[in-house]
């Protein structure tokens, strides 16, 4: 079970989503375009950059505007709140904005014969209609500063990359500040119980060559005792990939495959899974996301529109916020000898 729960990661870690297709596509435009973009960039060295606001008081964020608004109309009113410090609305702006560049993606890539015919199945109700493309760069920034002011469904949008793979022009202006960010927001997501966080270090240490967002972004602090504790603690998140791991007595075959994985001896091994045991109570528990306040995240960043419908934007950006992700303590990685 072991081994196709790595090859199923390693696949994952291996999607067009990462730095390395970033490079591609921008060196693909050719040196004309090159040289213009160099230009533009000699002018504002960031044009897509977009500071983050602070967050204002939660008592003075409003609830979020109906969900059946074409974007077009919904856009000056998110900007306006999400400009002057409301996270929700941060979220939602980024969320939409998101699934229309999804959306518009999806048409793109179909030939021009059946452009319209895609249009209207993946947008019936012109959801969509009327947001440019400059509006949808956007998506990034309001993710971030929703992200920074605790938004679990941000942070774990913002720390997947994907946005920044959607953008690869955009997501330039953000790398320095993705690098030191994404880290800490991911290891404060992660004591949230956010098992897409866990999700994203699992591809991270399958991810060899440091292409995925997130996984060069963590980099060499993936030690070889860290990416243990990863897998231990994937495999009690989700049982069923390991189930041996849940049986009383070790060494087990689970406690064995993870030593030979990673170049750990068996008891070192032991002692990082007696670790990975107090977390998984902590932060994955029932009584641990009831003690945090969170709950398992839904799909508003993460839906796909050829065969998803419109997710329910309002109540992901609306709940599961974690106060300063920023300021939360780190998480205290034992280190233990390799073989």
């Amino acid at each position: 079970m072991l081994v196709g729960l790595f090859a199923a990661w390693v696949y994952r870690a291996q999607q067009p989503t990462t730095i390395e297709a970033t490079i591609v596509s921008i060196d693909a435009s050719g040196p004309v375009a090159r040289n213009q973009k160099s230009l533009s960039k000699a002018e504002n060295p960031r044009p897509f950059f977009r500071p983050a606001v602070p967050p204002s008081e939660p008592g003075r964020w409003s609830p979020l505007p109906s969900l059946n608004a074409p974007l077009a109309a919904l856009y000056p009113i998110l900007k306006a709140r999400a400009d002057q410090g409301d996270a929700p609305a941060a979220c939602r702006l980024s969320a939409e904005l998101h699934w229309c560049t999804r959306v518009q993606e999806a048409i793109d890539f179909e030939v021009s014969a059946n452009r319209i015919k895609v249009q209207k199945r993946l947008d019936p109700d012109g959801h969509c209609s009327g947001v440019s493309a400059s509006h949808r760069r956007q998506a990034i920034g309001y993710a971030r500063q929703a992200a920074l002011a605790g938004s679990l469904s941000a942070i774990e949008a913002y720390v997947g990359g994907d946005l920044m793979s959607a953008d690869i022009e955009a997501a330039a202006d953000y790398v320095a500040e993705y690098a030191d960010e994404a880290p800490r927001l991911a290891e404060a997501g992660l004591q949230a119980g956010s098992r897409r966080i866990l999700d994203r270090y699992m591809m991270a240490t399958a991810d060899s060559g440091g292409l995925d967002w997130f996984s060069r972004a963590v980099g060499s602090n993936l030690r070889p005792s860290r990416r243990a504790m990863i897998w231990l603690l994937a495999m009690r998140v989700s049982p069923e990939t390991a189930p041996e791991l849940m049986v009383p007595g070790d060494p087990n075959p689970a406690i064995r495959k993870v030593g030979f994985i990673f170049d750990l001896p068996i008891d070192s091994v032991q002692a990082l899974n007696v670790v990975v045991a107090d977390w998984q109570q902590m932060w994955f528990s029932e009584a641990g996301r009831a003690h945090s306040g969170q709950a398992e995240g839904t799909r508003s960043f993460a839906a796909r529109p050829e065969n998803e419908p419109r997710p329910d934007f309002n109540r992901d950006c609306s709940e599961r916020y974690i106060e300063a992700p920023l300021s939360r303590p780190a998480i205290v990685w034992p280190e233990v000898r390799t073989l």
